[in-house]
């Protein structure tokens, strides 16, 4: 199946007041008192997730307003989202996890808390690794960060 173009916008879980539900996983990992947090697994998070089907391979890009902020590529679109983004796990927080995890859902949590939308775009691609750094090296979208570094740097 392939699938390209906007996906959808990507919608914080709100309780029944309209709040957007945050949540602080670090508490919950086992091995909290002897690893210490990554830069981006301190605060707050948000749960969101996508409805895309299971599968999809390619490259995906969160705009906000009119802008590119940020673009990655992914063996499996859903998965990433639902897994990884948008369901930030107590480990996540922690050096050697995710950083990105933590990074990209606090994102969408601040710009969604101050009343933005960041939209979901998705490319069905085998060759997701080049076209993604050929969009990066384009775009350079703030939120990739360390990805643009190195691909200035090659």
């Amino acid at each position: 199946m392939r699938a390209s173009g906007f996906a959808e916008s990507l919608s914080p879980r709100r309780d029944e007041s309209g709040r957007i539900v945050e949540i602080s996983p670090q508490h919950l990992y086992e091995k909290a008192d002897i690893c210490p947090l990554h830069e981006h697994g301190h605060g707050t998070f948000c749960k969101f997730s996508i409805s895309a089907a299971n599968g999809l391979v390619g490259v995906y890009a969160l705009i906000v307003g009119e802008s590119v902020h940020y673009i990655g590529e992914c063996a499996d679109f859903r998965k990433r989202f639902n897994m990884g983004y948008g369901n930030i796990s107590p480990k996540s927080c922690y050096k050697g996890g995710q950083p990105t995890n933590c990074k990209i859902n606090r994102r969408v949590l601040d710009v969604t808390r101050s009343g933005g939308r960041v939209d979901l775009y998705f490319y069905s691609t085998d060759a997701r690794k080049s076209v993604e750094r050929e969009l990066v090296t384009q775009y350079l979208p703030p939120w990739n960060g360390r990805q643009q570094r190195i691909i200035h740097d090659e």
